[in-house]
């Protein structure tokens, strides 16, 4: 395996780690809508078992393509996913959007968020670029690929047993 994956794979298990600043529903927020924005099949695939995990509602998760018209986000959320929007889009968070988030996380959990947003576009991209999704399709046609329950179990073993060892 060539080095850059090993530290890209780091990088991406460091994010998803229990008891960073950011809220893991919120950053799967951010994660579901940055894979929908890029249309990035394998992300969008496997975090919407990782959000169903950290207890993100069904409802929720359904509602995130459309989530400029649905009533189901509270402020903080509806701030989060504007920001992805707009950083996807112009390379760039609005001054009101960026207030918005300031009213509701701190400085560090900003930069925390815009740091996943960034490296799950770039992950998207790498796995896009190598030909590594599933389909060619398009996000209106993306599915969950089922992963047994025990697949979900050994998958979460592993993020605890790093975890704890560090």
């Amino acid at each position: 395996m060539p080095d850059i994956l090993k530290m890209s794979a780091d990088t991406v298990w460091a994010l998803l780690q229990p008891g960073r600043v950011l809220d893991s529903q919120y950053r799967e927020l951010a994660i579901l809508r940055t894979a929908i924005t890029g249309d990035y099949k394998f992300e969008y695939s496997q975090h919407l078992k990782v959000a169903r995990m950290v207890g993100l509602l069904e409802e929720k998760i359904q509602a995130i393509k459309g989530w400029t018209t649905s009533e189901l986000f509270a402020p903080t959320e509806r701030a989060l996913m504007a920001a992805v929007d707009e950083l996807l889009s112009r390379n760039l968070v609005e001054d009101a959007t960026f207030a918005a988030l300031k009213h509701h996380l701190n400085d560090e959990q900003i930069v925390d968020l815009l740091f996943v947003v960034c490296t799950y576009r770039m992950q998207g991209m790498f796995i896009r670029a190598l030909q590594l999704e599933f389909d060619t399709d398009t996000t209106m046609h993306m599915q969950e690929v089922p992963a047994s329950e025990e697949a979900m179990r050994k998958a979460y073993e592993q993020v605890t047993d790093s975890t704890a060892r560090r």
